[in-house]
């Protein structure tokens, strides 16, 4: 997302505003007549018309970013539920290893990412939303793009990664399942690299 978008400048402002960031990529693709006409519908309206108004205002400036920034609602990613394992094989912290002189910090904010935008707000899917601003999304990227597959598998360890309780991981996981694991690194390094050259920053939806 760029940093000085409407729907990001208007998000750092309106946490009710801000709530609606989860479907950013399908309300773009949603004309804001057809879901008015949809709201209107509910039995509800009258009861949410204020919520339901800044929704169709979000929809709008969605539209007008998106035609700023062609391709804007296909930049984004979906890390399932081996996103522990990924971190584990990226992280020397997750692994319990010590690293001297080694920060990897930035492994975390990768996948769950920066600055809480509202601390007393959640979205309406009931997660919170976090930031990382386009310069760090380049610092990242640039440290995703010195890890080969061949430099993650070397951590692939199944027993000993179910022994740190990596989320989903079986002792009797096998290659196959590495293989899994490493799509989801190429989607990551992909997605940060598409963010970077566009000089856009990222908007994470987690609990």
């Amino acid at each position: 997302m760029p940093a000085n978008c409407e729907v990001m400048a208007r998000s750092l402002l309106d946490p009710e505003f801000a709530s609606n960031l989860a479907y950013f990529a399908s309300y773009c693709e949603q004309l804001p007549e057809e879901l008015q006409a949809e709201l209107e519908d509910c039995e509800d309206y009258d009861d949410y018309a204020e919520e339901y108004a800044v929704t169709i205002e979000f929809l709008k400036a969605a539209h007008r970013t998106c035609s700023r920034y062609p391709g804007l609602e296909h930049r984004c990613l979906y890390l399932g539920r081996k996103w522990d394992m990924l971190r584990y094989l990226l992280s020397h912290e997750r692994r319990r290893e010590k690293a001297p002189d080694i920060d990897d910090s930035w492994v975390d904010r990768a996948i769950f990412g920066g600055e809480i935008l509202h601390e007393d707000k959640i979205s309406i899917t009931g997660l919170t939303f976090h930031y990382l601003e386009p310069y760090e999304v380049s610092t990242i990227s640039e440290h995703l793009n010195g890890i080969s597959i061949e430099m993650l598998h070397e951590q692939w360890h199944p027993q000993k990664m179910s022994k740190v309780g990596v989320y989903k991981i079986h002792p009797e996981d096998s290659e196959s399942d590495f293989y899994y694991v490493a799509e989801d690194f190429h989607k990551l390094k992909t997605f940060y690299q598409l963010a970077r050259q566009h000089g856009e920053g990222s908007i994470t939806n987690l609990y």
